[in-house]
């Protein structure tokens, strides 16, 4: 019986017994002695045989020339930037989802905000509704337009200083604190 792997990134995934000696080598694998290990696995500088242990986040990458896991340059950056995304959706999802104003909430996504401009300055007839996030109607003046409008504007900027704060903070940090950082924390 032969054995074979192949080799992805220097570890390996992938092994086959070929049971008939007369068979090919599969293309992309490279025959071994069949010394049996947890897959994956990797071929040590010595030669020998061993199971990869665990690694240690999902921006480490295997590093054959020191046999172990390791963050570099590239995943250092990847992480940087995947911190950075989530902290512009977070900052996104808060900035559209409803704005809690005079006892009820409201709409303050783009859609919310532009209708509420077309509203504003202008002389509203008495028993003017504005309907709320649950569909309730409630009368409001032009004072009152004013004053979501000003709401809304307020919290949509005090989303984006945190989230500023937020990514200048992520330029700071060394691997360990990114690697540990909690974007859904302090908003």
């Amino acid at each position: 019986m032969r054995y074979a792997y192949k080799p992805k990134n220097g570890l390996i995934y992938e092994t086959t017994q070929l049971f008939d000696d007369d068979l090919p080598i599969p293309e992309g694998f490279i025959e071994y002695d069949g010394t049996v290990c947890s897959v994956p696995f990797y071929i040590s500088k010595s030669g020998e045989y061993k199971s990869v242990p665990s690694q240690p986040s999902p921006y480490h990458e295997w590093d054959n020339a020191i046999d172990d896991w390791a963050l570099t340059d590239s995943s250092i950056f990847r992480l940087r930037n995947e911190l950075i995304q989530q902290i512009n959706y977070k900052t996104e999802r808060l900035i559209n989802s409803p704005i809690l104003f005079g006892g009820a909430l409201f709409d303050a996504d783009a859609m919310a905000t532009s209708n509420l401009q077309i509203w504003r300055g202008q002389v509203l007839p008495d028993g003017f509704i504005w309907r709320d996030y649950n569909n309730n109607a409630h009368i409001v003046d032009s004072p009152w337009i004013d004053s979501i409008l000003y709401a809304i504007a307020t919290r949509r900027t005090n989303y984006y200083l945190i989230s500023w704060a937020k990514k200048a903070e992520i330029d700071s940090l060394d691997i360990d604190d990114l690697l540990s950082y909690d974007v859904e924390a302090g908003w």
